[in-house]
């Protein structure tokens, strides 16, 4: 599943949450009224149906920010940190670009910090044993 169907899910999960707390709140309040009470009650349902409906509408909006503002933070960074060290493997000078939230900047540093470690290792195998036949990859 990519990673903007899981966003689409959650918030269709999160407003799906959202609209059953307000149905069962609605549910709990009628259900302790009698006789005059519940018809007054279902009146002021009926008139302020359409407010209730764009305040739930407001919410999901709401929600749908929030999540997505979390998504761009907690999801796509390590996503990105993810293809950059493949594209690491394929050409070994690459290195991963610092983002994210401070912990998955510290992971990221050590891991261009690895990177370089063997590259200056490749580089002194290369200059003590120069006939050494490489590979594409800066591999022998």
């Amino acid at each position: 599943m990519s990673s903007q169907a899981k966003l689409i899910a959650a918030v269709a999960l999160a407003c799906a949450f959202l609209l059953a707390v307000l149905l069962v709140a609605g549910i709990v309040l009628g259900s302790g009224l009698e006789g005059q009470e519940q018809d007054l009650f279902a009146a002021l349902l009926e008139r302020r149906l359409g407010a209730m409906v764009m305040i739930a509408l407001f919410a999901c909006v709401f929600l749908f920010l929030m999540l997505r503002a979390t998504h761009e933070f907690l999801v796509l960074p390590p996503a990105r940190a993810a293809e950059e060290a493949s594209a690491m493997l394929e050409e070994p000078a690459t290195r991963l670009t610092a983002q994210g939230s401070s912990e998955l900047q510290a992971l990221l540093v050590a891991v261009n910090r690895v990177a370089e470690q063997r590259q200056a290792r490749d580089r002194d195998i290369e200059g003590a044993n120069p006939h050494r036949q490489r590979d594409g990859r800066g591999r022998a």
